[in-house]
């Protein structure tokens, strides 16, 4: 029987003179044989932040799933038309360019059919008769117009029918407005993702959860009511920084209250929320509710479970170590053992108490942190700021980690969101396929449980996925491109795939990622190593764009190619195995044989300045 002490090792007679001991606590050590690493206390966290999950990235495959478009006429037309039940197709190719017509000799795009008219006296009453079914007229050496009365769209079982792109008519020459719209909205994410990194790691976990979900909720609402298109777009881009914000504070939270063993559950359960159950709802809304303004409104109702924020969300107790508050994370740590052991007995809070006494006694960090303290009490919070951002840029290591995860982060972000909303090209029923592609998430999140729980190391799994994920776009792009099928089964089966793959490569960059980072950084290091990444991800809806002008599939080359390049820096970045993560960037104290095995303290030498303040 090995006995665990909760004594600090003491210091030799070589560490005494001239430098420090600096002893904090092992969160590892004491999640492991006190607290529990994966009890009811975590998974109480990991289901509250779950379903206070919103799945607000793929709103835009339905919002903006628009049908085939025609001009809209006259009352009196428009009134014929319904009440002899003519066809879309007939009245759009009598009443303008059709099925890539020819007019005054110039073959019309694709994108500019249905975007105008033929110039006639449409406000005769005699102006009918061209759509009747038995005239011959022909029609196109005549001038065209714009449509001057807005637009119909066509009802289809394969589009949502009350989308935004209808109400708002960013059809023709106002068809920039829906990649630039949704491009704002992934730049609301990067803003998200940096600001809460920073956040994260100045005021801590919990209440930057709970900002950010105020914010999302707040513009959510702003969103339901906007009036014009730019609101929309301005309420969904600050909608965005409330949604990221929170889901990559959350990320970290959960990091940090479980070991390595078991990170990849609880992530993989807490992801399950977003790309898989509302996703997923979110899919049968669409069916159910048939305009965006009532299914925005939807997207919102898990918002009811974060008033529990204030009350259950506990705080990060290796954020609280970094910052020097040991008693406040021995707290957090208490709870979360009586909660691990409800209906038995509680031996082990003695234990949780000699350790707190013991760390009174001994010297730690926490004196030269006071130091650090007073001297920069004069400095503003923009300097403040500005130090945390610069953190993760500190040291060597730091400088090639976030770096390398920028690039990674990109990749893969650009990939994912590219396939996302790629859903809305595909020939098929959008809410069929929106549902399929929530499906794919449940298989994603048990094979990162699965690869990160039985493997030790995080980034050899990673190497392998990518490439096998670079592999399957490009053979569905590319049979696409060279036999033009009629049909895009393929294309479906191998981006499901793909969307599989890359969602559980995700999931376990959301591991290993903030992994590579010590405490006092790891959320402004995550943060801007994932937001600065998110910024290429804003050209996916351009490079969308390009099924329009290319090959059908050449965008799955393109993400193909992406992962690719995030496959040769991932060969340059750290392997870790995520055990006992680092609380600040500093050399450690490498014990003796036998000393760390069940310690609860890790200690790091530093010099003492023994001058006193002036």
């Amino acid at each position: 029987m090995v006995e665990i002490s909760a004594e600090p090792q003491q210091p030799s007679s070589a560490t005494r003179t001239g430098h420090s001991i600096a002893f904090e606590p092992n969160i590892d050590q004491l999640l492991k044989d006190i607290v529990q690493p994966c009890g009811l206390w975590q998974w109480m966290v990991t289901l509250l932040l779950m379903l206070s999950s919103t799945s607000i990235a793929t709103f835009p495959v339905y919002a903006n799933s628009a049908s085939p478009h025609r001009c809209r006429m006259e009352p009196h037309i428009e009134q014929f038309i319904e009440q002899n039940n003519l066809s879309f197709t007939h009245v759009a190719s009598r009443i303008g360019p059709w099925d890539d017509a020819t007019t005054n000799g110039t073959l019309l795009s694709s994108k500019d059919l249905g975007c105008f008219r033929y110039q006639s006296s449409w406000l005769a009453k005699n102006s009918v008769l061209v759509l009747d079914m038995s005239s011959s007229e022909d029609w196109t050496d005549r001038e065209l117009e714009r449509c001057p009365l807005g637009f119909v769209f066509e009802e289809s079982n394969y589009h949502y029918p009350g989308t935004v792109v209808a109400e708002f008519a960013t059809v023709c020459e106002r068809d920039w407005l829906v990649p630039t719209g949704t491009t704002l909205f992934i730049f609301g994410l990067v803003i998200g993702t940096i600001v809460s990194g920073w956040l994260g790691d100045h005021i801590g976990r919990k209440k930057t959860i709970i900002l950010f979900s105020g914010v999302e909720l707040l513009s959510g609402l702003w969103t339901t009511l906007s009036a014009d298109y730019v609101s929309y777009v301005l309420s969904r881009m600050t909608m965005g920084i409330g949604n990221q914000g929170k889901a990559s504070t959350a990320s970290v939270l959960l990091l940090e209250i479980t070991t390595a063993k078991y990170r990849s559950v609880v992530l993989s359960v807490y992801v399950l929320g977003t790309t898989f159950v509302y996703r997923s709802i979110l899919a049968l809304w669409a069916h159910l509710i048939p305009h965006w303004r009532f299914l925005n409104l939807a997207t919102l109702s898990p918002h009811v479970f974060t008033s529990l924020y204030f009350c259950c969300l506990p705080e990060s107790p290796r954020w609280l170590i970094s910052q020097d508050r040991t008693k406040e994370a021995l707290k957090v740590l208490k709870k979360g053992y009586v909660i691990n052991h409800l209906r038995q007995a509680k031996p082990e809070l003695r234990t949780l108490e000699n350790f707190s006494n013991s760390l009174l006694t001994n010297p730690s960090k926490a004196e030269r942190r006071c130091i650090q303290s007073l001297q920069s009490l004069r400095s503003s919070s923009v300097c403040r700021a500005l130090r945390c951002l610069r953190k993760p840029f500190a040291t060597p290591y730091l400088i090639k980690t976030t770096l390398s995860c920028i690039f990674l982060l990109a990749s893969l972000s650009t990939t994912i969101f590219g396939l996302l909303f790629y859903a809305r090209i595909l020939r098929g029923y959008v809410c069929l396929i929106g549902f399929v592609y929530s499906v794919v998430a449940l298989p994603a999140a048990i094979l990162t449980a699965v690869l990160y729980r039985f493997i030790l190391y995080r980034k050899r799994p990673l190497i392998i996925m990518i490439g096998i994920t670079s592999c399957v776009l490009a053979i569905g792009a590319g049979y696409m491109v060279i036999w033009q099928p009629t049909d895009d089964i393929v294309l479906i089966v191998c981006s499901n795939l793909a969307l599989l793959l890359i969602t559980s490569i995700v999931g376990m960059c959301n591991i290993y990622v903030p992994e590579l980072f010590p405490s006092d950084v790891r959320a402004s290091g995550f943060g801007i190593a994932a937001g600065l990444g998110r910024v290429l991800s804003m050209t996916c809806t351009f490079v969308n764009d390009l099924d329009d002008r290319t090959p059908h599939g050449t965008p799955l080359l393109v993400y193909s190619g992406l992962l690719l390049i995030g496959l040769c820096v991932l060969l340059t970045a750290s392997e870790t195995s995520g055990e006992n993560l680092r609380d600040c960037d500093e050399p450690t104290h490498v014990a003796t044989q036998g000393e760390c095995e069940h310690s609860y303290f890790i200690g790091s030498t530093y010099s003492v300045d023994e001058h006193p303040l002036d």
